[in-house]
């Protein structure tokens, strides 16, 4: 035994985490209860409602408890957001919506742009905008105002990237225009109001995949896994 393989094997003796995945877990599991099917792979975990995946993420297991934690949801879940490019049979992250999110608002703020050039309505744009803006500031203010740390980092964030590419399309569009001031702050807001969108789609995205816990055994080629006094049979397939 060499020194270093050694140094490894107590490390990992001292410091492992208890908690692990089950190899006995692994493969395909249908319940006819729920009708949908859980797939196992050495500490990760995938939901499938017949073709159409609904949740994936990891899982540990100790003492008989499972503990699931999610990643991704199935895009047949989330055409309720209207993003262009969703497939129902993908995978997506939050961090995949908020990138596709930003390359919709980049395409369709400058196709906007463009379509007020060309009809001249750039100042009727911008007073419709404004119309509202000070009833529309009080309720973005109460929301911020209710806000956690991390919530409100997931807003600024948006407000940061869609004003930077909606800005970027601001100045591309209207490079040889005069621009007036009253269009970009009338952009920032937008930007604004988005971000409140998507802070909107985080906190539901965050709480379909919260980490939810229950006990499991096997016997045969059955698991049964009971979350909240409700158990649930699954057979191997």
């Amino acid at each position: 035994m060499t020194k270093r393989f050694f140094l490894t094997v107590l490390i990992a003796l001292l410091f492992g985490a208890t908690a692990a995945a089950d190899p006995a877990l692994n493969g395909r599991w249908f319940s006819d209860e729920w009708g949908e099917v859980f797939v196992f792979d050495n500490g990760n975990w995938e939901l499938w409602a017949g073709e159409y995946p609904e949740m994936r993420g990891t899982y540990t297991v100790e003492n008989g408890t499972i503990i699931f934690t999610g990643t991704h949801l199935g895009g047949n879940g989330l055409h309720y957001l209207g993003l262009d490019g969703i497939d129902a049979q993908g995978w997506y992250s939050i961090d995949e919506l908020f990138q596709m999110l930003v390359e919709e608002i980049d395409e369709m703020f400058g196709s906007l742009l463009y379509e007020l050039l060309a009809e001249d309505l750039l100042d009727e744009f911008i007073a419709e905008i404004f119309s509202e803006q000070e009833e529309i500031q009080e309720e973005g203010a109460e929301m911020l105002a209710a806000m956690d740390e991390t919530e409100r980092a997931v807003y600024q964030r948006a407000v940061e990237r869609f004003s930077e590419v909606m800005l970027a399309q601001l100045d591309a569009v209207l490079e040889f225009t005069e621009l007036p001031q009253a269009l970009r702050a009338a952009t920032i807001f937008m930007a604004e109001m988005m971000a409140f969108e998507f802070w909107g789609i985080s906190m539901r995205f965050a709480e379909d995949i919260a980490p939810f816990s229950g006990t499991y055994s096997i016997s045969g080629g059955t698991l049964t896994i009971t979350i909240a006094g409700n158990p649930v049979e699954f057979t191997r397939r």
